[in-house]
């Protein structure tokens, strides 16, 4: 029982993590600046150089493309008089024009493996965002004892903030480290209404699992600093 507990801990914690988002924008210092920018852009070039063996000429003309955008993206991220849905769609639409750009450096062969690799990526994070979903509902249901209805309820909860989660990281151009604050507020704030969907005795067997889970958290946080 306790190893089945465990486990259903474990569950929440990344199957929230993979699928919650932030319900406001995050008010403190935000990592979207240029340092951390500089260095998205070494890492999205490594790969691309090595998934499309880009010759240096090509790798020059991308990395000019990729700075030229640098201090739109972080404008538009620091830029709070525009709504989430609104930095979502200037965000995309400045992906588009990057992406564009690129395609012309590019030889025909290589555009198709781009798009190749980039179909394939968005299908392999789809699956795994589900398949984590659907392994956090089966834990409920098999720990917490829920019943039909409230298995219903959940499962729209997870579809609901798996969403929104995707529209926070857009309007965060995909940058997970800027919208930390964002994706922790929402965590908390889909925990709370799963937490609402349960009887009092489920949501206390809810309760002691997380502050359980939390305690271990900090004493391998203790382990991992210690010399």
């Amino acid at each position: 029982m306790k190893n089945r507990i465990k486990i259903l801990i474990g569950a929440l914690t990344i199957a929230i993590a993979a699928t919650t988002a932030g319900t406001a924008f995050a008010k403190g210092k935000h990592k979207m600046n240029p340092e951390h920018m500089e260095q998205k852009i070494e890492k999205r070039l490594a790969k691309m150089t090595e998934h499309l063996e880009l010759t240096e000429a090509q790798q020059a003309k991308v990395r000019v493309i990729l700075e030229s955008k640098k201090d739109t993206m972080i404008e538009l991220h620091k830029n709070e008089n525009l709504t989430r849905e609104e930095k979502r769609e200037q965000f995309k639409a400045a992906r588009e024009d990057v992406k564009a750009q690129i395609d012309q450096v590019l030889t025909a062969e290589q555009q198709a493996k781009a798009e190749e690799f980039r179909k394939n990526r968005k299908e392999h994070k789809k699956h795994k965002r589900g398949k984590r979903g659907k392994h956090m509902l089966k834990h409920m249901v098999n720990e917490l004892d829920l019943t039909d209805a409230q298995q219903a309820s959940a499962k729209k909860i997870m579809e609901d903030a798996k969403t929104e989660r995707e529209t926070i990281l857009e309007a965060n151009n995909g940058d997970r480290a800027a919208a930390k604050e964002e994706l922790k507020a929402h965590r908390t704030a889909t925990k709370a209404k799963l937490r609402a969907l349960l009887t009092e005795e489920q949501a206390a067997k809810f309760d002691e699992m997380k502050a359980k889970r939390g305690k271990r958290g900090k004493r391998g946080k203790g382990k991992k600093n210690k010399f």
